[in-house]
Order: structure tokens, then C-alpha cells, then sequence
């Protein structure tokens, strides 16, 4: 049987979203969110610290005040589900006493203590380990500073699809949370080349043998243009290709163009002459 991936859409409550989306005040940020799911999303990603180069710090109390008012009316209204983005222990169990889904962070490789223990005490929750070899923001001693400029490429001497395996490989082996609870990220955009970039989507395939769903992130992402010379918002094209591309061989897209990507997966549907069932995978339900 064919699969489609899920379509993760992307909702920024920050007024410094690179993609030029961002929503502060809760009822626009709810308003996108239906918007997302009128267009096809199965399940939404909400964050509200911007992790793009440059973007000023955001202090924990900000990103809880940004981040509770929207998510608790989301929850109220909407029947899909949540997902947070953070790397801040506090953010990730306020926002589960909620009652989301799971925690998205972006800082697969150096995932503090204290945020497993606190996936630990919601034995019902995923995470998304994204492969990240830059520590930008789970330093709670952080006080000031933006994010870095840029997110420099490190060196894969060994290929970067068998450095991202390995590493999340070793994450997963060191994580206190049952294997059917954790997605993983190649992290498309941290730490890598555009060349990196590239190769991730090509080789996509090959993280599936780590025997966990694999949830892809690419959209208006700057190795794109690098290849059609055009700012973020104008990237939409460009990620539709690579998201259509690596469709078959994951689980999830997470992306901000939820209505380019439900059309293009429904025109491969139509080229395959089968029906394609949506992926399905432990705790991803209401």
C-alpha cells in the first residue's frame, strides 16, 4: 500500500518568523492555524521563538506569554494535533499540561536533561529529535545575544546522510523514552551546505532504517535559494519540489505552504493510479 506523509503545518507566534509569517496575537495565530487546516494539514507545529540567524533572543517568560494564550484557544477549538517547538524544559510542560501531542526541538543532539525528564512524566507524548550540531537555544543560563548570523556548515568527512544516521542513532539509544515515541529530523538548514542540503533530501531514505518515522522540514529554507536566487517568501516553488521529491520515503512534511504541498500530493496520488492512505504512526491522535 502507497502513503502519503502527513502534512505538518506551521504556525510562528513571533513577530520575526524568517518565512514572514508570524502571528503574535492569539486569535490571528488561531485564524492561520484553521486557515492551515482548511488547506489540508493533518496536524499543526506552533512555536514562538524564532530560531532563524540573527533573530534576538527570546527570554522564557516572552516565549510562554507569546506562546500559552494562542495554544490554550487552539486547544479549545481545534480537534487536530498540537505540537510545540521549544527547547525550554518549562515551555515543553506547560504547554503538555495542555494537552498537545508532542514537542518538536531543534536541538536533536544536545537535548537538555531536563526536558526528557520532562517528556518522562507524559508517558502519551512524541518528540521530534531534529539533527542540530549547533546548541542555539536550550542554554537556560542564556541571558542576551541574537542567534547566531548564519548556521555554519560543519564537516561530514563520512557523507552527511551516515553522520545525521549515526548521531540520532546515538541520541535514540540514549533517550529515557520508549523507541515508538520518537520522530526524527535530518535537520535540513542546521549546520549544513547547501551541498548537505541537497544530498539530506536525496539520500532521505536511508534514515528510515533507524526503524522511526522521519518528519522532513524544507520549506522557503535558504538552500532553495540558492538555486532560484529569491527570498523567503518567494521560495514556495522551490520547496514543493523538494518536499514532492522526498514524499515517498517519509512520514511527515512539516511546512508554512500547506495548500501547494495537499495539491501535489493529490496529483501524485492521481499519477500512481492508487489510492495512497495517509502515513499513521503511534501518537499522532487527538
Amino acid at each position: 500500500m502507497n502513503r502519503r506523509p502527513l502534512i505538518m503545518g506551521i504556525v510562528n507566534i513571533t513577530p520575526d518568523s524568517f518565512s514572514g509569517d508570524g502571528r503574535v496575537d492569539p486569535r490571528a495565530a488561531l485564524a492561520h492555524a484553521e486557515s492551515l487546516l482548511r488547506d489540508g494539514a493533518d496536524c499543526l507545529d506552533i512555536g514562538a521563538y524564532s530560531s532563524r540567524p540573527g533573530a534576538p533572543f527570546v527570554d522564557q517568560n516572552t516565549e510562554l506569554s507569546r506562546l500559552l494564550p494562542a495554544l490554550s484557544l487552539m486547544r479549545r477549538t481545534l480537534s487536530c494535533p498540537l505540537f510545540v517547538d521549544t527547547a525550554r524544559p518549562a515551555v515543553a510542560r506547560a504547554a503538555l499540561d495542555l494537552g498537545i501531542q508532542g514537542i518538536n526541538t531543534i536541538e536533536g543532539l544536545s537535548i537538555p536533561a531536563a526536558l526528557w525528564d520532562v517528556l518522562a512524566d507524559y508517558p502519551t507524548a512524541s518528540v521530534i529529535i531534529m539533527h542540530n550540531p549547533l546548541p542555539l537555544l536550550s542554554a537556560d543560563q542564556k541571558t542576551e545575544g541574537p542567534c547566531p548570523p548564519s548556521h555554519p556548515p560543519y564537516d561530514y568527512p563520512k557523507g552527511v546522510m551516515t553522520h545525521v544516521r549515526d548521531d540520532l542513532k546515538t541520541v535514540i539509544e540514549n533517550s529515557p523514552l520508549p523507541p515508538a515515541r520518537i520522530l526524527l529530523d535530518p535537520g535540513v538548514g542546521f549546520g549544513k551546505s547547501a551541498a548537505d542540503n541537497f544530498a539530506l533530501i536525496q539520500g532521505i531514505g536511508a534514515l528510515s532504517t533507524l526503524g522511526h518515522p522521519v518528519v522532513l522540514g524544507v520549506s522557503r529554507k535558504s538552500f532553495l535559494g540558492s538555486v532560484v536566487k529569491k527570498e523567503a517568501p518567494e521560495r514556495i516553488y522551490a520547496g514543493l519540489a523538494a518536499m514532492l521529491f522526498a514524499a515517498p520515503h517519509v512520514a511527515m512534511i512539516r511546512t508554512h505552504d500547506v495548500g501547494a504541498l495537499a495539491d501535489g500530493l493529490k496529483v501524485r496520488e492521481a499519477l500512481a493510479q492508487s489510492k495512497i492512505e495517509p502515513s499513521g504512526f503511534p501518537n499522532i491522535t487527538p
